[in-house]
């Protein structure tokens, strides 16, 4: 199978915000002629007072209508387009930082989240928050137009502005989440989710009463917090009503003084309508600022400064698979699960690793999988690092100790996302994989067969292996990993497998397998015993190879 190489750009939040400075640039121009159109209104309210009252023209009155109609109309058009292009610089801005969504290909493990981070702040700038955000800078605008009326009405509105803020910050500090609200999340998805742990835990009573405790208190935390953003909430709303109202008693006590138009004061009002609109948007989103922030803040983190490495194919099969000296560090672990482990089988070679729980078989299938970086030494699987591996194209395949289905239907899940299940050739090809994995007749009593979507319910955990088993084997790959590999196989099945890797191995495959037991198939050329992170050696053993299957069709490492 051929794959596309995506070039992917060195991405990161503040990098990718700058390259769409061209569309901010267009956003922020037509903002200032939105905010300009938005004078309209005091404007046509100080010429209604001071011109039309006075004078009793109507027509005067109905050409000021006519000008404001139009007017405002132009500023609801320009309005609507530039939160149109906010929308599309949104889209432009998750598009572009899609790369550091979970990808084996780069180093480490990556954060929780990340898919939940990009789509925050992708709403975030396609929002009227953002919009609010670019507005801001026309306050002092509308403040200096108040200070041509008065220096007293602007002082009224920047001190109101700062009480506001104020209130804004306050806000942002008690949206923080409350910790008892994750505990009781992980108590119930980890612990309530499982009958078998909760049977070890107490039974179901005893769990479901921690779970309540850790719930009470994390709505007893979450009520607190709703309260406390009320009663600010409350408070800003109220002084925004009080400073509307001051203005207006402002503005006509300078009336009274002599010192305003009667005009002034409809005037004045409406332009700290206008200049509190972005600062009201600004304080009832809190939440949402913070929560963009946050995300900000993470995808930061993780973003990296040099570009993932491209893929590469094998560049040499003759190598076969080369394991140097390898060390792994779990995350947030000093202690290392592998320790200078090294070992090195040729092509047409079958290796069975063994050890008990926890000696480091799993870490290492994922090491030669590809999914989990090394802190020293190397992996080579011919000549190229299994982290670069053109893996869409079947290089490996790889069997995981607790294997997952993805919400599609099994075909896909066996074929690959992209699998043309309507092509006949490539359902040939899925249902022989799964006849080898022994899942092809329970795949077929399921009802809608290949074509049953994946789900927890109607799929059996024993099928969820078998399928994931042929979805390894389905492509032919050159090296074949599979962790616990009888696991959940009757004895046809297990034969069939084994049909399968004599195939393989006599095509020029590798296969790894990882078991407690020393060779769970009777197949390894080789064995190598883990135990606690560390090799005890490679054995090789001396056997009868059973006979060449060169070109019947029956694995077929390419």
């Amino acid at each position: 199978m051929a794959t596309k190489q995506i070039k992917s750009q060195a991405c990161h939040p503040a990098r990718t915000l700058l390259n769409q400075s061209g569309l901010i640039g267009v956003v922020f121009a037509i903002g200032v002629a939105v905010n300009l159109l938005l004078l309209t209104g005091p404007f046509f309210a100080l010429q209604v007072y001071d011109r039309v009252l006075t004078s009793r023209s109507v027509e005067t009155l109905a050409a000021l209508c006519v000008l404001m109609v139009v007017l405002f109309l132009a500023m609801g058009v320009l309005d609507h387009l530039r939160r149109r292009i906010l929308a599309r610089l949104a889209e432009r801005f998750a598009t572009q930082l899609e790369p550091l969504l979970p990808d084996p290909h780069r180093a480490g493990p990556p954060p929780q989240g990340t898919i939940r981070h990009l789509e925050t702040l992708r709403q975030f700038f396609g929002s009227a928050i953002f919009v609010a955000l670019l507005d801001l800078p026309w306050f002092p605008v509308f403040a200096l137009v108040l200070w041509v009326f008065h220096p007293v009405l602007a002082m009224l509105a920047i001190g109101g502005a700062a009480f506001y803020l104020l209130i804004g910050g306050l806000r942002l500090i008690v949206a923080a989440p409350h910790s008892s609200v994750g505990k009781a999340e992980q108590w119930a998805a980890c612990v309530l989710d499982d009958p078998d742990l909760m049977a070890t835990m107490g039974g179901h009573e005893t769990c479901a009463n921690k779970w309540r405790k850790l719930s009470f208190r994390a709505r007893s935390a979450a009520l607190k917090k709703a309260d406390r953003q009320a009663m600010l909430a409350s408070v800003a709303q109220t002084a925004r009503l009080i400073l509307q109202s001051l203005i207006v008693a402002l503005a006509a006590y300078l009336v009274i003084q002599g010192q305003l138009s009667p005009g002034a004061i409809i005037a004045c009002s409406v332009l700290l309508a206008r200049a509190f609109g972005p600062l009201d948007v600004l304080v009832q989103s809190a939440p949402h600022i913070r929560a963009a922030f946050m995300a900000w803040h993470q995808i930061s983190q993780h973003a990296g400064n040099e570009n993932p490495p491209l893929p590469l194919p094998i560049q040499c099969k003759e190598h076969g698979l080369e394991v140097f000296q390898v060390t792994v560090f779990p995350p947030s672990s000093r202690q290392a699960a592998l320790r200078l482990v090294d070992f090195q089988i040729r092509p047409g070679q079958v290796l069975s690793v063994h050890g008990p729980s926890g000696s480091g078989k799993t870490m290492l299938a994922r090491v030669l999988a590809g999914s989990t970086p090394v802190a020293g030494g190397h992996v080579r699987i011919g000549g190229t690092p299994p982290c670069r591996l053109m893996q869409a194209d079947g290089e490996i395949g790889y069997l995981p100790q607790k294997p997952r289905l993805a919400p599609m239907s099994i075909a896909q899940n066996i074929g690959g996302p992209f699998a043309d299940t309507r092509n006949p050739e490539t359902m040939h090809q899925i249902m022989r994989a799964a006849r080898f994995a022994g899942a092809d007749t329970r795949i077929l009593a399921l009802g809608a067969g290949y074509e049953t979507i994946a789900r927890p319910g109607p799929i059996p955990p024993g099928l969820i292996r078998q399928i994931a088993l042929a979805r390894a084997i389905c492509h032919d790959p050159w090296l074949l990993l599979l962790d616990e590999p009888t696991a959940e196989l009757d004895e046809p099945a297990t034969a069939a497998l084994s049909k399968y890797i004599h195939g393989h191995r006599a095509n020029g495959g590798m296969v790894v397998m990882f078991s407690q037991y020393p060779d769970p198939l009777d197949l390894a050329d080789l064995r190598l015993h883990l135990n606690a992170g560390l090799s005890q050696g490679l054995v090789p053993r001396a056997r009868h190879r059973a006979p060449s299957l060169q070109g019947q069709g029956i694995g077929g490492a390419r």
